[in-house]
């Protein structure tokens, strides 16, 4: 990553992402509540999709979301690819940051 183009690109969307949390700020603004259990429908925040890529860039936020299935699954949109349904992983676990849910599924 470092010393790259995209390794530059990558660290001034991060620092923006950073500084300003706008994900977090769009959810929380539109009636969705930080919540601690997985539940059909739940918009999960992660640090990334790769855990190598989130400890370099130093990122303790939301940058990457999935919506919870059930069953273990979950509805993913990988960066410039088609969305796809994937389990849950450990890897995709160890990357959550927050579990949001809509005020209607409380």
């Amino acid at each position: 990553l470092t010393g790259t183009k995209s390794s530059k690109k990558y660290r001034k969307m991060i620092n923006s992402y950073r500084l300003n949390q706008s994900f977090d700020k769009y959810l929380k603004q539109n009636d969705f509540t930080e919540v601690n259990d997985l539940k059909k429908h739940d918009i999960i925040g992660m640090k990334g999709v790769d855990k190598s890529f989130a400890n370099k860039l130093g990122i303790d936020f939301s940058i990457h979301f999935a919506v919870y299935l059930q069953g273990g699954s979950v509805l993913h949109q990988p960066y410039m690819r088609p969305s796809k349904i994937e389990k849950l992983t450990n890897d995709y676990k160890s990357l959550i940051h927050k579990i949001y849910r809509h005020k209607t599924q409380l």
